[in-house]
């Protein structure tokens, strides 16, 4: 179970390839943009609309957000938009090197805006930030925009320490002989429909020298899934030596499996069945900008996506799909190109 959610948690998170050029901007509710848009939602809250139902409050702040979304972009003059805008980045980056020095020489806070199909054949709209709310902070956020609703991911890392302008090395959890200087403190993950919830949380003890692998390693504190508020599954230690027992109020798990999706290796299902006779899954897919979902299941599919490289890292993008119990037949349902690229190229220990 351990494993399976430091996984998923590294795949739901981003790493030093997006982080490390990120500027500071400030928050509103559960994902951060900046202080206009917050501002603006403060001041036009559509939960205070007198009589309004509850959909029609869901409906307005969808729409709100969209046109908040879009006025704010107008102000951006150097986003990663206008990069891809003037030199064609998918075409002119070839590996890691060349994308670190592409965002480096815009020096903007990364931003992209991508307008796809997504697996049901629903058009998107994808807005995605990379951003600094505080000096020991980096942050990813996800908008999935569809005509009648929106998706969103917001993952944040925390730092014991402020962070240089180059996060490279600081994401790792393992640190050889050296101790770092300067580390993960906190991880948090959170995917939402505006109803609905998926919530992990990872904190970290200071780096700890590891005996058996005579090096120093970043150890779990503890680790935690909440969906809709309510604790399902975490685990605690009170010191990296010991073992972790279950989290008190967690509901507990009873069964966790993954398994391939018509034998793609690029499109696993997540399960866990909970104590309480619930459930949760997450079905991922990496799909083109038309919707296709790309595979993996023998030799020949991996020679053709060999062979179309560039096409697959900088053309492919990761749609999450999550339902629960809770959620009472909806989902939650997000399309990330940042997460496919953190996975392709960020810090792996």
């Amino acid at each position: 179970m351990k494993k399976s959610l430091l996984i998923l948690m590294v795949g739901m998170g981003i790493s030093t390839l997006l982080a490390g050029q990120a500027q500071a901007s400030r928050a509103i509710d559960d994902f951060r943009l900046s202080n206009s848009i917050r501002e603006t939602l403060a001041e036009a809250n559509p939960g205070e609309i007198s009589g309004a139902s509850p959909q029609e409050i869901r409906e307005q702040e969808v729409q709100q957000i969209k046109e908040l979304l879009r006025a704010d972009e107008l102000n951006r003059e150097n986003t990663m938009r206008e990069a891809l805008r003037q030199e064609n980045l998918s075409e002119r980056v070839q590996g890691h090197a060349d994308l670190e020095m592409a965002v480096e020489e815009q020096n903007v806070d990364m931003h992209l805006g991508k307008t796809l199909t997504d697996v049901h054949g629903n058009r998107v709209r994808m807005e995605e930030y990379v951003l600094r709310p505080e000096a020991n902070q980096v942050q990813f956020v996800n908008l999935t925009m569809r005509d009648d609703r929106l998706d969103y991911i917001n993952y944040n890392a925390y730092f014991n320490d402020i962070l240089p302008r180059d996060t490279r090395g600081l994401w790792h959890k393992e640190f050889g002989k050296t101790a770092p200087s300067i580390y993960l403190v906190k991880e948090t993950s959170k995917a939402s429909n505006l109803t609905d919830a998926v919530e992990f949380q990872v904190n970290f003890f200071e780096p700890y020298w590891e005996t058996a692998s005579q090096q120093y390693v970043l150890p779990e504190r503890d680790a935690s899934l909440s969906i809709n508020s309510t604790l399902k599954w975490g685990q605690t230690r009170t010191s990296p030596s010991v073992d972790f027992s279950a989290m008190p109020g967690a509901v507990g798990v009873t069964e966790n499996y993954s398994v391939r999706t018509d034998g793609n290796y690029l499109a696993p299902r997540w399960h866990l069945t909970f104590t309480d006779g619930t459930f949760m899954e997450m079905q991922q897919y990496l799909i083109t900008e038309n919707g296709s979902v790309v595979t993996l299941r023998n030799l020949n599919d991996l020679v053709n996506l060999l062979k179309n490289l560039n096409e697959f890292v900088f053309r492919t993008y990761r749609e999450q799909i999550w339902t629960a119990s809770e959620f009472e037949g909806r989902t939650i349902d997000t399309v990330s190109q940042f997460q496919h690229l953190a996975n392709t190229f960020g810090d792996q220990d």
